[in-house]
């Protein structure tokens, strides 16, 4: 990865950068400024065979407009690598964690070739009885400087029994990993064997959301002790706190101290998760 000032480049160096990479963030530049003179020669010497963009409002004024850019890398036949973000109105909290979230979806979209032949390397016996190890489905809700978040996952266990905490695994180009570092609290919401809310719940918060989206909106909830949401389609719920995490290659292990929690339907049984092959969740 490497940066660079667009105000201050010059042409040789454009075009050394352009032959050291495969893909190109640009921010929209200021109208009639170096740095547009430095965007224009950008999309001039772009190869649609070797070069995809993502196009990041810069939110200043007097700057070109994020669509302009977009229409002008297009007509070169350059592809997009992820979706541009374009601002409008103020700079909200919900904004800056989009751009986070568009980094992220730009990391994993620049390593799935890798992590592909990776998957095609591993032994596929060893994978399938990896897959037998059974789990169950929660979705884990937080809320940081009032953004609140939520996913599903499978990767939880107990951890320990005084005090009573969890382990918690979080890919590190998870959109919500940013809300999940030490320090940090969130709700497991445990979902219901048989329940349909279950599988409506699932569906809702494993599609595909913008960068930055409110994944709660239109989810039944209420707002427990900690920020985070508790769904009333979930059978129990336990509030956590991250107090430390370990380096798990491309994972994240969060162990965190349960601090609440309370079980909605007594004799409902938590829902289950088998997997085929244990590389994926």
């Amino acid at each position: 990865v490497e940066m660079h000032d667009l105000n201050a480049v010059d042409s040789f160096e454009i075009t050394e950068c352009l032959a050291r990479s495969t893909v190109l963030s640009i921010c929209t530049p200021p109208l009639e400024s170096d740095a547009a003179i430095a965007v224009a020669n950008i999309i001039a010497g772009a190869s649609p065979k070797e070069h995809k963009f993502v196009v990041l409002d810069s939110c200043g004024e007097g700057q070109q407009p994020v669509p302009l850019l977009v229409n002008k890398l297009a007509e070169q036949g350059i592809e997009e690598a992820v979706r541009p973000m374009n601002v409008e109105g103020k700079v909200t909290l919900q904004v800056v964690q989009g751009f986070e979230e568009s980094g992220l979806s730009l990391g994993k979209a620049m390593t799935q070739k890798q992590k592909a032949t990776a998957a095609k390397k591993t032994d596929k016996d060893l994978s399938k009885a990896l897959g037998r190890i059974g789990s169950s489905l929660y979705v884990v809700t937080a809320a940081k400087l009032g953004f609140r978040h939520a996913m599903v996952a499978s990767w939880l266990t107990p951890a320990s029994e005084e005090p009573l905490g969890i382990s918690l695994a979080v890919a590190k180009d998870r959109a919500m990993e940013p809300l999940l570092r030490v320090g940090d609290e969130f709700t497991v919401n445990i979902l219901e064997e048989g329940n349909p809310a279950t599988r409506d719940l699932v569906k809702h918060f494993l599609q595909r959301f913008a960068p930055g989206a409110d994944r709660l909106e239109g989810v039944e909830s209420i707002q427990g002790e900690n920020g985070a949401a508790i769904l009333r389609g979930a059978c129990a719920y336990l509030e956590c706190k991250i107090v430390s995490r370990m380096d798990a290659s491309d994972h994240w292990v969060a162990f965190a101290e349960v601090v609440g929690g309370s079980v909605a339907k007594a004799n409902a049984v938590a829902a289950t998760h088998h997997r085929k092959i244990g590389t994926y969740y």
